[in-house]
């Protein structure tokens, strides 16, 4: 029987390797910053959580908070991508749906946020898939990636740098090709880091038999 635990400590293990790599790999520059920029951590950064737990996530975001530059400090503190891995991950409907709602009202509290309110209605998607029932691994990591995209955005707007409404507007545009891009990443990726991890668990197992048939 396959050893689920050591499953998810490789698949961890795998993620944060390739996290370190991809932290030197530019995407896509963040409006509203000169520094800061999204890179391929936005495909692999809630993995960290999904594979690893909420311990795997808290060590991702200490990571990303110590690599973080001043401006993109809170954005790439991983904070994020713990809330998007511990939504693909959980089963719990509450949390689901609670967490981009409160995004959703905190964007809202904010003068700026306010003004540019029909931003905060893409997190609605993440509530629709909970709420749907939609397991697919396709709808988790769409629904994961609008999490980050909400918890992020919310930092962004209290903690960083400011920006207009009609700046916040402008993202619009943008927004729904960027996260499905970044939702059919963590996709194949998490499939691929699936294939691998069960591969090496299966010959780990293997070996070990053929070890214990040798000493009979």
């Amino acid at each position: 029987m396959l050893d689920r635990l050591n499953f998810n400590r490789i698949a961890f293990c795998q993620t944060l390797c390739l996290i370190v790599i991809a932290k030197l790999i530019p995407v896509s520059h963040i409006l509203g910053s000169s520094k800061a920029c999204f890179t391929v951590t936005n495909i692999l950064g809630p993995l960290a959580t999904l594979f690893g737990g909420l311990l795997g996530g808290l060590l991702y975001s200490l990571v990303g908070w110590i690599w973080a530059g001043k401006i993109s400090l809170l954005l790439s503190s991983g904070l994020p991508h713990l809330f998007a891995g511990q939504y693909w991950r959980s089963e719990s409907i509450i949390f689901k749906v609670s967490v981009p709602l409160i995004c959703m009202l905190l964007f809202w509290s904010h003068p700026v946020g306010l003004a540019a309110g029909w931003y905060a209605t893409f997190w609605l998607i993440p509530v629709i898939i909970a709420v749907m029932k939609m397991s697919g691994s396709i709808w988790q990591a769409l629904g994961a990636t609008f999490v980050a995209h909400a918890v992020g955005s919310v930092i962004w707007l209290y903690f960083a740098a400011p920006m207009l409404p009609s700046q916040w507007l402008s993202l619009m545009a943008v927004v729904p090709f960027e996260r499905i891009c970044f939702a059919v990443g963590m996709m194949l990726l998490y499939k691929i880091l699936m294939v691998t991890s069960w591969t090496w668990n299966i010959y780990r197992i293997v070996r070990s038999a053929k070890q214990t048939l040798k000493a009979r």
